[in-house]
């Protein structure tokens, strides 16, 4: 496999692992995808392809923002970790 196809991979991947986690944290607060993306300003379709692994623009700030919304740390929502983004 070339180093492209790894970094692609290894993207992919990170990109996952966050979706998921935000996804699991919405869901377990029971929250809308419109309620969370307006807390957070940004529009619901992109937190949805966020929690989808689908948006390569996963910018540090947004993140951030949904680390304080969801009041979790960010390393928290980008490590493959069990446990860590449960509900509290």
């Amino acid at each position: 496999m070339g180093k492209s196809k790894t970094n692609n991979n290894v993207l992919h991947n990170f990109l996952s692992t966050i979706g998921n986690n935000l996804y699991t944290l919405r869901i377990a607060r029971k929250q809308s995808l419109k309620t969370v993306a307006k807390a957070v300003k940004m529009s619901s379709a992109r937190l949805s392809k966020m929690e989808k692994g689908a948006s390569p623009y996963c910018r540090i700030i947004t993140l951030y923002r949904l680390s304080k919304y969801y009041n979790v740390k960010l390393k928290d929502i980008a490590s493959g970790k069990k446990g860590k983004t449960q509900a509290s």
